[in-house]
């Protein structure tokens, strides 16, 4: 066989297999955090599968052989190689890697090499990506955007069976691009045209101030540019946007400073989470006591029988 290059590769002009640049740009940055996640891979460490699922179910009641060797590279790879699979339709090599991580990025790259084949479980998916999400992580290495990540959060929270709330997913901001200008952050022509009416009207002092200040409402915001801006901005600068909610980072935090609202009905929730804990908690040690107030008795009992003895 003569040297393959792959300039000399042809995309099938028949592949009926879409991707949009956002796609492609999240595949990429998959790739880039996990390395390739296609054929089988299995995390040593646990040893879990991570992608291959499958594939793995299709070999039950075949013959099978792993042959690898060792490999190392910058995505946690410790080996390389196929498994060998044998049947009466003849012999298959399926490309086999392992890889060594820790449980949290077993899990985020179980998720991105599912993004790219099959059906999601929701429901499972969406805890999955709530339990994960008390760790910092770049959302987008796993396929999903912010926001296709809380609306699965969101629709995992109505699970009958599973009334806590969970957290929303944060997003982590990274340089992109150039660091964009102040006039391509906001548009302050509406304000400015209410200002202009509120200076010509001749209102007093406290009345001018006041208005003017509201009118800042009516200043729009380019949060894209902003959170451009703020990926390349100083801790100081950082620190003053997410007190002005410029950018979440934190949604608890955001919520405490009462820039993002609890729905009542997820407010009640949560309340009713805290009654029924409460009353868990009540009945607990109701039922301690009972229980060290029977043991006390049945100590009493025990010495009173043995003076009885000795008698």
């Amino acid at each position: 066989m003569n040297k393959l290059s792959l300039k000399s590769f042809k995309g099938a002009k028949y592949n009926p297999r879409r991707i949009t640049a956002q796609e492609l740009g999240a595949l990429d940055k998959s790739i880039r955090e996990f390395g390739d996640l296609s054929g089988v891979v299995l995390n040593r460490t646990t040893d879990t599968i991570i992608s291959g699922h499958q594939r793995i179910t299709t070999f039950k009641g075949k013959k099978t052989k792993i042959v690898t060797e060792p490999a190392k590279d910058n995505y946690g790879t410790v080996a390389i190689g196929h498994i060998v699979v044998a049947s009466d339709d003849g012999v298959i090599h399926v490309p086999l890697r392992v890889v060594e991580w820790d449980l949290r990025k077993e899990k985020l790259a179980n998720i991105a090499a599912n993004n790219h084949g099959g059906e999601f479980d929701n429901q499972k998916l969406g805890k999955l990506l709530a339990d994960l999400n008390t760790d910092q992580f770049d959302i987008e290495s796993t396929g999903f955007s912010i926001h296709e990540v809380n609306n699965l959060v969101r629709k995992a929270d109505e699970d009958p069976g599973d009334k806590y709330v969970r957290t929303l997913a944060s997003p982590i901001y990274k340089i992109r691009g150039n660091k964009p200008s102040f006039k391509q952050m906001h548009d302050t022509t509406k304000a400015d045209a209410v200002r202009d009416k509120i200076k010509a009207a001749g209102f007093d002092a406290e009345t001018r101030r006041f208005l003017l200040e509201a009118a800042g409402r009516l200043v729009e915001f380019n949060f894209s540019n902003i959170a451009e801006f703020y990926a390349h901005a100083d801790k100081k600068t950082q620190v003053l946007m997410e007190e002005l909610a410029l950018v979440i980072v934190d949604a608890d935090r955001a919520i405490e400073l009462g820039y993002l609202t609890l729905t009542k009905e997820i407010a009640g929730l949560v309340k009713g989470a805290k009654v029924e804990i409460a009353k868990e908690k009540v009945k607990k040690q109701e039922a301690s006591a009972i229980s060290k107030s029977k043991k006390a008795a049945i100590k009493t009992d025990k010495l009173k029988a043995k003076k009885k003895v000795k008698k």
